[in-house]
């Protein structure tokens, strides 16, 4: 599934260090690098955009939906730990949850569905003028 969403180009337009990635744009993909975030739901579609999150994670999805472009230019899922982590959650809460017997899918699923901390955070800090 992963390869689905990587796209043949000329090898001479490919920048150094980087795969192209289909995505719904004008040029028809995108160059992912290292530390990158691709989303990889519907990976044969041609009109999805922002696809490749250059070194962020897009909205998060309650799914495995997201890979990471790793350094031999391989991608691969990200972890539900990892979700957690990116929503800002503490690897001891996620634990926590793991132990209770959630399983991966829920665990994706709470992340997913999570308001990331520290957005929230920064939210009430506004609203109480704190």
């Amino acid at each position: 599934m992963l390869n689905e969403i990587v796209i043949d180009v000329d090898p001479k337009d490919i920048p150094p260090n980087s795969i192209p990635i289909r995505e719904g744009i004008k040029l028809g993909y995108r160059f992912a690098t290292v530390g990158d975030s691709v989303n990889i739901q519907r990976p044969k579609c041609n009109n999805r955009r922002g696809r490749v999150g250059n070194q962020i994670c897009n909205t998060l999805q309650t799914s495995d939906t997201f890979a990471v472009v790793e350094e031999d230019l391989r991608m691969r899922k990200l972890t539900p730990l990892e979700f957690w982590r990116l929503q800002g959650f503490t690897d001891e809460q996620f634990y926590k949850a793991k132990e209770a017997g959630v399983s991966d899918r829920q665990l994706y699923k709470q992340a997913g569905n999570a308001v990331t901390v520290n957005v929230a955070d920064f939210i009430a800090k506004k609203i109480f003028n704190e």
